[in-house]
């Protein structure tokens, strides 16, 4: 649910405005008034940052089937974007392979990302959005607003290390916290006891779900026995009745360890 298109499903042609300038490269001959080949467009920032989540955070192989899959978009739409950025230097891929950030391609992917989850963590904090309404706000925003703007929130907020998801937010320099990468709960074994310390997904309806069953980060979960002949998972939240979540539902909350035995694999 990162991006969809408006029935076009193109990228290059979602605006021709660049959004925030390419970084350049010191040892480059470019002086600052050189013309960019490649302009930064939000639609290419929205791709730069789907790429980064699934390379970066998750630690995929990332195909273009992959990439359009987790950008709402068809594959050869994405196809020609990447063969796009890969001529103007955002990206490396080749032929059939996987695709890859490059290092001027991760510098604006992290800073969508910084703003996509400093505007989130606002909207939350200060102007009662829910958790599952931000998403969708914040994908606009993050285009637009401008650097003052973000520092000012940033500061705003105290400088947090967490959006309400609990997903990390790089600083100004694109430097991640030193958190925990978290352990999904299929991942642990019955009698362990952990704190949820991440919800990945940004699926509105699960996270209304989520909030309902009061799952969300600092919640503390306990790994019961599962039902038998499923892939299911049982758990208590904070002392509750048991709770059975679907194997896609479960794989969506990372924890931290507290106690109990280790976790699978």
């Amino acid at each position: 649910m990162w991006w969809t298109g408006d029935g076009a499903d193109t990228v290059e042609d979602v605006t021709t405005q660049p959004s925030h300038p390419r970084p350049r490269d010191p040892d480059s001959s470019e002086g600052p008034g050189t013309p960019l080949a490649g302009a930064v467009t939000p639609a290419r920032e929205q791709l730069l940052k789907v790429l980064w989540g699934l390379e970066m955070e998750q630690g995929l192989r990332v195909t273009n089937s992959l990439l359009a899959q987790h950008a709402g978009l068809h594959t050869s739409t994405v196809s020609d974007a990447v063969r796009r950025m890969a001529e103007d230097g955002f990206v490396e891929h080749h032929r059939y392979g996987a695709v890859a950030l490059t290092s001027a391609g991760e510098q604006i992917a992290v800073q969508v990302v910084r703003r996509h989850r400093l505007l989130e963590t606002f909207l939350v904090s200060s102007l009662d959005y829910t958790w599952d309404e931000v998403h969708e706000e914040a994908d606009v925003l993050e285009h637009v607003a401008s650097d003052k703007l973000i520092e000012r929130i940033d500061e705003k907020l105290g400088h947090p290390s967490r959006d309400p998801h609990g997903d990390p937010i790089p600083d100004s320099s694109g430097r991640l916290p030193a958190l925990s990468r978290g352990t999904s709960i299929v991942k642990l074994e019955p009698g362990a006891t952990a704190v949820v310390s991440r919800i990945r997904s940004d699926d509105a309806e699960l996270l209304r779900y989520f909030s309902a069953l009061g799952m969300g980060p600092g919640a503390r979960v306990e790994i019961l026995v599962p039902p038998p002949f499923t892939r299911d998972v049982r758990i208590r939240i904070d002392g509750g009745a048991p709770v059975v979540l679907g194997e896609p539902a479960a794989e969506e909350v990372l924890t931290d360890p507290i106690d109990g035995p280790r976790g699978r694999g």
